[in-house]
């Protein structure tokens, strides 16, 4: 009996490693966060029909957007440039947004802008493409406490102290 070829399946690497694309990848990750229900901590979530129900998170301090393949997030969508828009995280964590020279602009909460800081819910148009800026309390890092502050205040708050005591002592003798 003869054997039929079976579908090799993905394609494999060296040793059995199996090969995926970048494309792959990313959808079986949106696909695994979406069955556990766990969402990334800072993301953007696809509102327009080509991008509906995806979501990208964004675990990198600067990220690409664009239509190039070398973008963090690429989008095969003729109104995006090649390099659209670049998100940051800055060092006050909030994230901002800032148009490159774009075609086709970029947009927040329906305002064209260059560049913008962008708040949980914000509504941010990439050409023809919405998106949904979404970050949780695990988004939000903590500010770092301020150490020159905290001692500024501090040797005020001591030198007072001094002062006000060395006043009741002055008085009480």
């Amino acid at each position: 009996m003869a054997q039929t070829p079976q579908d090799p399946g993905p394609r494999r690497g060296p040793q059995g490693t199996q090969i995926f694309s970048r494309d792959d990848l990313d959808r079986m990750i949106a696909e695994a966060a979406t069955r556990s229900g766990l969402a990334p901590p800072v993301a953007l979530r696809g509102a327009s029909e080509s991008v509906a129900g995806r979501v990208f998170g964004l675990d990198k301090a600067r990220v690409l957007i664009g239509r190039a393949a070398h973008c963090d997030i690429a989008l095969e969508e003729p109104s995006v440039s090649r390099e659209h828009a670049r998100l940051t995280r800055e060092d006050d964590n909030a994230w901002h947004v800032a148009n490159l020279l774009s075609s086709n602009g970029t947009f927040v909460n329906g305002a064209r802008v260059s560049r913008a800081r962008l708040q949980p819910g914000d509504h941010l148009r990439i050409g023809r493409i919405d998106f949904v800026f979404e970050m949780s309390a695990e988004g939000a890092v903590a500010q770092p406490p301020r150490h020159g502050r905290t001692l500024l205040w501090g040797g005020i708050g001591a030198a007072f102290l001094l002062v006000l005591g060395a006043a009741v002592w002055w008085l009480l003798r």
